[in-house]
């Protein structure tokens, strides 16, 4: 009885140590070929936008059927709210955008905020609500451009060739040249096309004329002139010396 009792418990503790063992390495095995759930996380459509666009977000690997709220933040620092959506049956969503509804009451750097009008480096912040996962990404406002070269000169009468880029999309643009004695020569106002491109007409020539469609005449003052160009929507101002 007392040769038993000091054998046998010793041949099961040394099954059951390797019936664990085994047991143990078989599980690192199936976890180890387990696919790992990836972190939430949002990407941007573009990283550089032109003033007036809103960002096109999609994100992947929050919670199934979670609500996921948006804010942005300006360059200034303003938050404002950018609506919400819900994930798939994967944790996902896609191309989520939206136009955010600007108040009379709003302040002017609400306005700002709420119609992307700052030129820098703007954030986008998600939230799932139910895992209370965050996750951000950062986009480029880019400010408009302006070039402007003399065309011809006749009978005191200069003409240029001009174009912009990163206007409001269909936003009309007051034009005006200033001389060298700081003399303002009022010339006219154009409209940004639906990229933000300036005019909105092509640079080619029409069938009756050799002059390209996108040129100013104005009377002439004194050299060197400026052009400068105002978004009356997005309030951005851009000018250009006329090479």
């Amino acid at each position: 009885m007392n040769l038993a009792s000091s054998i046998y418990p010793r041949k099961i503790s040394v099954k059951v140590i390797t019936a664990l063992s085994a047991l143990a390495l078989l599980l690192a095995m199936t976890l180890a070929t387990l696919p790992a759930k990836a972190a939430a996380g949002i990407s941007l459509e573009n990283t550089t936008v032109r003033p007036g666009v809103y960002p096109v977000i999609s994100g992947s690997g929050f919670q199934v059927g979670e609500r996921v709220d948006m804010w942005l933040t300006s360059p200034d620092g303003q938050v404002v709210s950018y609506g919400n959506t819900y994930t798939d049956s994967t944790g996902s969503f896609a191309a989520y955008s939206t136009q955010v509804a600007v108040d009379s009451s709003d302040t002017a750097a609400v306005k700002n905020g709420k119609t992307i009008d700052i030129a820098g480096t703007w954030y986008v912040t998600a939230r799932g609500i139910s895992s209370n996962t965050l996750s951000y990404a950062s986009f480029t406002v880019v400010t408009p451009t302006l070039q402007a070269s003399t065309y011809s000169t006749w009978n005191s009468m200069v003409t240029v060739t001009y174009s912009g880029t990163n206007f409001f999309p269909g936003e009309q643009v007051s034009l005006w040249v200033t001389d060298s004695t700081g003399k303002v020569i009022p010339v006219t106002y154009a409209w940004a096309d639906g990229q933000g491109l300036l005019p909105a007409v092509s640079a080619s020539t029409d069938s009756s004329s050799t002059t390209p469609l996108n040129t100013l005449t104005f009377a002439a003052g004194t050299a060197p002139y400026t052009l400068s160009a105002h978004g009356n929507t997005s309030g951005q101002t851009v000018y250009t010396q006329i090479k």
